[in-house]
């Protein structure tokens, strides 16, 4: 069995393939027909392996479709130099806040979802983003010294900030 999936495969893969073969006989061993084991062993490798290359093939497609969704043309993260200010006010906010923040606005989850990621209640979640967008709100202003333009946002206008 190993040898026909090495044949086929990356020997990880190969290996990762018995494995969940040698389960799926285990299983079934009832079922084992008593004329050709060795020939239905090899088959539930094989179709073992087709849900290995199927599960490969979904993961690439995923990585793809997350590298163009945030590719660094889009992504307004720590790293971007024309963000108004809003890395260094977010470096003066506390760890917490900065997480709750970047969840929000960098990684567009909604209050439901951050309160998954970081295993709270929503509640609690959507009382801390309130006060972590108004501490935002607020280091900006403190921040800014130049006089605001007409096209410039001010930390009010903050996404969702009321």
């Amino acid at each position: 069995m190993l040898g026909y999936a090495r044949r086929r495969t990356d020997p990880d893969t190969a290996q990762d393939v018995v494995g969940e073969a040698l389960l799926v006989l285990w299983r079934r061993f009832s079922e084992t027909p008593a004329s050709d084991p060795t020939g239905w062993a090899i088959g539930v490798v094989r179709l073992c392996l087709a849900n290995a290359e199927r599960t490969a093939r979904r993961q690439r497609r995923l990585a793809v479709r997350m590298a163009e969704r945030w590719s660094p043309a889009t992504d307004l993260g720590p790293e971007s130099n024309d963000d108004g200010g809003v890395s260094s006010a977010l470096a003066r906010l506390s760890p917490q806040d900065r997480e709750l923040l970047q969840l929000w606005a960098w990684d567009d989850l909604a209050v439901k979802d951050i309160a998954t990621v970081l295993d709270l209640a929503p509640e609690i979640i959507s009382v801390r983003l309130y006060r972590a967008k108004r501490r935002l709100a607020t280091a900006l202003d403190s921040a800014s010294t130049a006089p605001r333009t007409h096209n410039q946002r001010s930390s009010t206008e903050v996404k969702g900030t009321p």
